[in-house]
């Protein structure tokens, strides 16, 4: 007998709502995006709708020439802003972007668990590989 697969429901801390002049906007919030507390109040809604996780893409480049259109795609790191909503949530899970291209396999697994241990179990891990930001680490 095999057990039925349940449905994960999650939702990304990205402001992906700031497309095109979205972020000009009065109520865009667009000032709070560097703070812990943005990331926080959403993640605490998403726990009083019984989501099962939040997430929190990361990229490792900033294209300049973006600044020029927007708000640009930068943030926070992630598991360091994890680790705040952490202690402010309960029970959602929380999953952070970390790329393999860049960080080695200690620091990942560094990160990871302390993420871990500080939310008592309710980490997971967005794996993914990077098509930029190589110049960020000193490569060519």
């Amino acid at each position: 007998m095999t057990s039925p697969k349940r449905l994960h429901i999650g939702l990304s801390l990205a402001p992906t709502w700031l497309s095109g002049d979205a972020w000009r906007r009065a109520d865009s919030n667009v000032e709070g995006l560097f703070t812990s507390a943005f990331a926080i109040d959403l993640a605490q809604r998403a726990e009083a709708a019984h989501l099962d996780f939040v997430f929190r893409p990361d990229v490792s480049c900033l294209p300049v020439e973006m600044l020029e259109s927007g708000p640009g795609f930068t943030s926070l790191d992630p598991t360091i802003l994890l680790a705040a909503v952490a202690q402010q949530t309960s029970h959602i899970g929380l999953v952070s972007t970390v790329s393999t291209t860049f960080y080695p396999p200690y620091v990942v697994a560094r990160q990871l668990q302390s993420l871990n241990w500080i939310s008592n179990g309710r980490v997971g891990w967005n794996i993914v590989t990077a098509l930029q930001g190589h110049e960020n680490f000193g490569l060519e």
